[in-house]
């Protein structure tokens, strides 16, 4: 009996050290500093970038900076997948 005991009490252990392990991060807040990076990086160009976004701007003047770069992104890695 109490070597039964011992193995489940040993399996809810590796249970909770594995859940504890396997927790998802937190990723730190995205900026517009990191957005930026991530688009040049995507498009390989910078004037490519600061094209997209410009449109971007055009369409939606009252965004912010950090909306805009959301939004080229996201576009331009639907466009990528399709």
């Amino acid at each position: 009996m109490e070597a039964v005991l011992v193995l489940v009490l040993a399996v809810i252990a590796c249970v909770v050290i594995y859940a504890v392990s396997v927790a998802p991060k937190r990723k730190a807040p995205r900026t517009a500093v990191t957005l930026k990076r991530e688009l040049d990086k995507l498009t390989h160009d910078p004037r490519a970038s600061e094209s997209l976004l410009a449109r971007e701007r055009e369409r939606s003047p009252d965004a912010s900076e950090l909306e805009v770069l959301e939004t080229v992104l996201r576009r331009l890695k639907r466009e990528r997948r399709r």
